[in-house]
C-alpha cells in the first residue's frame, strides 16, 4: 500500500490571490483546496507552482506563510490564441506546461499528484486505485509465464515488461472517447494525474506549443476526410463532418492531445497529426496506449473535486462523450488478460457502448441535414 508520506501534491496554475484565506469551497481559495486535500493526505508534501508575476499579499507570499513545502515561481510564457475560432480567451497550454514541469521537477517523493490550483481531493482512494490495478497486472503476468493466454486477447497486443507497467491515473471527464462525437484520439484529461514521479516528469517534459501549431487552421483548411471509414473491435467511427466542432478548431491538436501525443509518440505509439485524424492504426494504438499506460477513474471514485466544472457530473452527453472507468476497465482486462474480472463493471461498459453507438448514430443523422 502506498503511504501518503510517499506522495507530493503539486498544485499548478493561476492563483486567485484575492480569495486566499476566504474559506470559499468553489475552488477559488487555494488555501481551502490545500487544507481539504491535506485531510486525506496528511503526510504528503505540498508544492504550489505558479508564475513569478503573481501578486501574493504579504501574509501569503512565501511557502511558510502558505503552509506548504515549496512555492515555485516561473516566468509566465503568456497565452496563445484560443484553440477555437470565435473565442477570445487564451490557449494556456504553455502556462500549464511551465508550471506543471517546474512543480514536478521539485518533487522528491516516489509518487506525485498533479492538480489544478482550483481543485482538491476528498479521498485517498487514488492510492488504492493505482495499487489494485498494478497488482492485477503483476498477477496476470505471473500466470502468463505458465500458460499461453495471448490467443484470447482481443486487442492487438504489444506487451510491456512488468517493470515498465507504471500507469498514470487520470480523471474520466475530458478523457474523450474518439469513437463517439468529438473525433479526437489521445485527448486524455489533464485535470488531475497521479503516478510515479519519474513517469509524470517524462509525461510533462515536452516543448512548449509553437505558435505555428496554435494557429494551424488559420493557414490550413479543415480536412473532413481525415476521419476515415472503419470499424474496430465493435467501436464504429466514421467520416461524417461534425457541424458543431469540426470547423471551429484553430490549433493543430487540442491541448490535451498535444500533451498526450508527445508522450505516447515517444513510447512508439501511432498518433494523429491533426486533432481529428482517425484510422485503424491510430485507434488500435490509442486503445493499447490507454490500456497499458493510463487508468481512467471517475471523479467520485477517487474523491476529485473541480468546482469550476461541477456541471459535467450531471451532463448526460459529456458522460457518454468521455471514457468512464467502466469503459477503460473493458480495455484493461482484455489487454492484460485479467482473471475473474469485475462483472458489474463489464456489464456497465457494455451498456454504455450501446448508448454511445446510439448517440453517435443520432448525431450523424443530425449533422447530415443541411444547416439553414
Amino acid at each position: 500500500m502506498i503511504k501518503t508520506s510517499q506522495v507530493t501534491l503539486v498544485f499548478q496554475g493561476y492563483v486567485h490571490t484575492d480569495s486566499l484565506g476566504s474559506g470559499v469551497n468553489d475552488g477559488l481559495d487555494l488555501l481551502y483546496n490545500i487544507a481539504k486535500s491535506r485531510e486525506s493526505y496528511p503526510d504528503a508534501s505540498i508544492i504550489v507552482s505558479t508564475w513569478d508575476n503573481t501578486n501574493f499579499p504579504d501574509n501569503y507570499n512565501t511557502a511558510e506563510k502558505l503552509g506548504i513545502d515549496a512555492l515555485i515561481l516561473s516566468p509566465d510564457p503568456g497565452g496563445l490564441p484560443n484553440i477555437k475560432f470565435g473565442y477570445d480567451t487564451p490557449n494556456n497550454v504553455n502556462r500549464q506546461i511551465v508550471t506543471t514541469k517546474a512543480g514536478l521537477d521539485a518533487v522528491t517523493t516516489e509518487y506525485a499528484i498533479k492538480l489544478r490550483t482550483d481543485s482538491f481531493l476528498t479521498s485517498a482512494e487514488l492510492l488504492n486505485t493505482l495499487t489494485d490495478y498494478t497488482d492485477s497486472v503483476v498477477q496476470s503476468r505471473a500466470q502468463s509465464n505458465i500458460q499461453d493466454t495471448e490467443k484470447n486477447t482481443e486487442i492487438a497486443s504489444k506487451k510491456t515488461t512488468e517493470a515498465d507497467y507504471s500507469p498514470i491515473v487520470v480523471s474520466s471527464y475530458f478523457s474523450i472517447d474518439p469513437m463517439v462525437y468529438e473525433h479526437m484520439a489521445y485527448h486524455i484529461s489533464d485535470w488531475m494525474q497521479f503516478a510515479k514521479t519519474d513517469i509524470l516528469q517524462k509525461y510533462w517534459s515536452l516543448d512548449l506549443m509553437p505558435i505555428e501549431d496554435a494557429t494551424y487552421y488559420e493557414r490550413h483548411s479543415h480536412d473532413k476526410d481525415t476521419n476515415q471509414d472503419g470499424y474496430q473491435e465493435g467501436f464504429k467511427y466514421n467520416n461524417q463532418s461534425n457541424e458543431y466542432t469540426d470547423d471551429t478548431f484553430r490549433t493543430r491538436l487540442a491541448v490535451e492531445q498535444y500533451i498526450t501525443t508527445t508522450y505516447a509518440k515517444s513510447l512508439g505509439f501511432t498518433v494523429p497529426n491533426t486533432y481529428n485524424e482517425m484510422n485503424d492504426q491510430i485507434i488500435d494504438d490509442f486503445k493499447r496506449y490507454v490500456a497499458e499506460h493510463i487508468i481512467i477513474a471517475d471523479n467520485e471514485q477517487i474523491g476529485f473535486e473541480l468546482p469550476k466544472y461541477s456541471w459535467v457530473n450531471a451532463d448526460d452527453f459529456m458522460a457518454l462523450n468521455c471514457l468512464s472507468h467502466a469503459d477503460w476497465y473493458q480495455l484493461f482486462i482484455l489487454h492484460h488478460n485479467i482473471d475473474n474480472p469485475n462483472v458489474a463493471l463489464l456489464s456497465q461498459a457494455q451498456s454504455r457502448t450501446q448508448q454511445k453507438n446510439s448517440l453517435d448514430a443520432n448525431y450523424n443523422l443530425v449533422s447530415s441535414y443541411p444547416v439553414s
